[in-house]
Parts: structure tokens; sequence; C-alpha cells
């Protein structure tokens, strides 16, 4: 489904290093940082083909993507010397400014689009609206005074807050517990080991599962000093942490609902898409799988149920723009919600790609698996196609096989993808031949 109509032409900010800059920056390493600016070729299938894109790091097989899936009208830039600050960087260039000016036209009014809303992203807006004269629409940012409901309800501490205030039932999250000191979260631990429970430790700025600890029982068994557990994680210090049940299943199941926000009295939250998000065995986070079939599911209207109430809630808090919520379901079917991201996530672009691609009811017609983080031993775009040839879409000129999506980070061995099949089983089924070709 279309979330919503752009008022003017669209500039998208792929500001990621922007959103994570305090926390990452706790590693002590730039590189830490630096190394995840190659996020920004996402951002070459948000929404609709006639864009222009800031992002931070090149990407090689740009063009080639662009105009092999309809978006030749996408314009991608570049700083020369990107820091962590998009959107400053942006707002200090004459070039960047004179040409959101062309693209604008007579009009004189862009829509600005960030991965995630920041207070240097409103700081370009008033650069462009004071220097340049733009009216600038901001349809997926909050109202300035209403940042920090974005910025609290994406934190581990906020969610769990302001959600059991939200949802009149059962507690729909795993038992857990917020401290500000590290000895006293290593006591929080062993009070899980001694009831024969896994726990996870999470920052509480974290996101993308960078700063979770996983503790599954089996690993703390026995164990006579959880302190340093800790102690070796750097993104957990000088933190607030949370520390809650693992929830561990037979069955690996972790749906993503995602929603788009639209300003007080401008219509309700709208459903964008009910995913199963797929992992790296690190347990970071690695892509979406998007099925009708998890809509027919036991857990599917529970889980619904929440996410509606959840929107309706941050609508009326001022929040504005995309966000999901990610849960986990244990054997018994009964749902655990566990985060919410506040922004555009590692899905979102997916969605707007199928969208884009096949329409508002692709999910009638198409499974799809976006794998953002495959490994592979093949480093140009020329040999991974060549590898994957019987495998590439369209399979046999039906609606199936791999779309090259993410080129960004193929020099380090890393490429995204999203794999198309008719039903889940048959998309599970690709990514099992893909992985081994790769």
């Amino acid at each position: 489904m279309t979330a919503y109509t752009l008022p003017a032409p669209l500039v998208v900010v792929h500001n990621y290093l922007e959103t994570f800059r305090e926390f990452l920056s706790r590693s002590g390493d730039p590189d830490t940082l630096m190394a995840r600016r190659f996020n920004g070729d996402q951002a070459l299938f948000w929404y609709g083909p006639e864009k222009l894109v800031f992002t931070s790091a090149e990407v090689k097989n740009a063009d080639t993507l662009k105009n092999r899936w309809g978006y030749e009208g996408t314009r991608l830039f570049v700083p020369d010397d990107p820091s962590p600050f998009l959107s400053l960087d942006i707002a200090r260039s004459s070039k960047f400014k004179q040409e959101i000016v062309a693209f604008a036209g007579p009009g004189k009014a862009i829509s600005l689009i960030p991965y995630a809303s920041t207070r240097e992203l409103f700081t370009l807006a008033d650069t462009l609206r004071t220097e340049l004269g733009l009216a600038v629409h901001l349809p997926e940012s909050p109202r300035r005074q209403n940042l920090w409901v974005k910025d609290y309800i994406d934190t581990k501490a906020g969610f769990r807050t302001l959600v059991p205030q939200w949802l009149d039932i059962e507690l729909p999250l795993p038992r857990g517990f917020i401290t500000d000191n590290l000895m006293e979260a290593a006591d929080m631990v062993a009070w899980f080991e001694a009831r024969q429970h896994g726990c996870v430790v999470k920052a509480n700025k974290g996101g993308s599962g960078v700063g979770n600890l996983f503790l599954p029982y089996h690993l703390l068994k026995g164990s006579a000093n959880f302190r340093s557990l800790l102690d070796d994680n750097i993104f957990l210090q000088e933190d607030l942490s949370i520390v809650e049940q693992l929830i561990e299943a037979k069955e690996r199941v972790s749906p993503s609902l995602e929603y788009y926000v639209p300003p007080v009295g401008e219509g309700a939250p709208a459903l964008t898409y009910l995913s199963n998000q797929h992992f790296e065995d690190s347990g970071r986070f690695a892509g979406v799988i998007i099925a009708s079939e998890f809509y027919n599911v036991p857990w599917a209207e529970s889980f619904s149920a929440m996410g509606s109430k959840i929107a309706d809630r941050l609508q009326n808090y001022g929040y504005v723009g995309y966000f999901d919520i990610d849960a986990i379901i244990d054997d018994s079917g009964r749902v655990y919600i566990v985060e919410i991201n506040s922004r555009r996530t590692g899905g979102t672009f997916a969605h707007d790609f199928l969208l884009q691609r096949f329409g508002p009811d692709y999910c009638e017609r198409i499974a799809a698996l976006s794998y953002n983080k495959a490994h592979t031993r093949y480093k140009t775009l020329e040999s991974l196609e060549a590898a994957l040839g019987e495998f590439l879409y369209p399979m046999k000129g039906e609606d199936r096989g791999v779309i090259i999506t993410l080129t960004s980070t193929l020099h380090k061995g890393d490429v995204g993808m999203i794999l198309l099949g008719n039903s889940l089983a048959d998309v599970t089924g690709l990514y099992q031949q893909v992985s081994a070709a790769l």
C-alpha cells in the first residue's frame, strides 16, 4: 500500500551515521562508525523513481541498478569529505544547495525525507528555507518540539516505560529490568540464571542489534562471574542497561509490523507490511521476509491489534513518520514485543521497491526475502551475477529469482538482494540455493 502522497519533489537524506553517531562512537574506533556509511544505497529504492538522494558513500553500481529497475530519474550525491553529519554537509555545500533549488523547480518546494529525523535535519530544513526561499515539507518527521517522542520511544527504557501504559492487556513485554549500574545488571543476570532462564542485556540507545548481549541459559549455567561478560561489551558502558528474559523457542519467529503515522488530523496510521525478520548468526538484523502466509498465522491478529494501539498512541503524542515494532513468538504462540524503531528501517526500502515494481497488492502474488547482508566471495557485480546466473530474476520468465539491490559493500564481500518466490516455502528454498552459490 502507499502510505501518503508527496506534496513536492523528493529529496532524500540517508543520515544513518548522523542517527547513530553518538552511540557507535563509544567504541573509540572511528571505523566502527564510518564503516556503516555504506548503507545509503537502500535510499535509491525509497518511494518513487524521481528524486535526489544524498548519502555518505559512493555506490559504484548505482547507474546500473537504477536503469535496470526503473529509477533513471534518481540522482545520487555524496560529499567530497563526508562527516558523520550528512545534513550539515548538505547545508554547508553551495553545490548541493544549487542542485536542490534546481530540482525544486518553479514551485520552489521540496519534500525532505531522512533515514531518521534529527536535530541536524531540522537545521538543514531551516537553511533551505532561509537561504534559498524554499518551502520544505517534512512528511516523515514530527514537529521540532515533538522530536523527543521519536528519540524516547526509540530507546529501550523509553519503550519499556510507554508501551505498558498504552496496552490494556497482559504485559506483552519479556520480563525485564532497567538499571544504570553494571554491577546491578550483573546481579540481574544472576537472577535470571537462578531461575533457569537466559537473558538479553541491551544498551539503552542501541540499534540494529548493536549493543545487545545475548546470554542463553546454557552459557550462564553455573557461571560465577557475570560482570566480566558485561565489561567485555564496550557498548554497555556509560548507559542505561536493560536486562530482560531471553524468549527462546524451537522455531525462531521474530515478526515485525511497520506503520506510517501522519500528523494528527491528516488521517489514521497505516500498516505498510507485516514481516518475519531475518538475522545473521550473530543476532544482527539482516533483512525481512514478506509473505501473505504471515497474515494467517494464529499470532497475527493479536500482534496487529497491539500494533494499531501503539500507532494510534504515537500519533497522539505527536509522532510522524515510519516506525516498526519487533516481536518474538514463543512455542505457545504468545507474542512478546521487544522494541520499536522510530525511523525508516532495513525493510522499508524493500517494501518501497516491491510496491513500485509489482503494485500495492504484491504480497498477494509473491513472497519476498530481503537479504541485506549476504556474504560472498565475489567482489564485483559482474562476477556475482555470473555466479548467480540461473537464479537471477526473472527465473524462467516468472516473478521469481534474485534481484541485486545493495552493492556499496560488495568490495568487502557483502551484498544485498531481494529474493522473490511464489510462496513462503518457495522463497525459503531459493534462499538456501542462493546461499550455497554465494
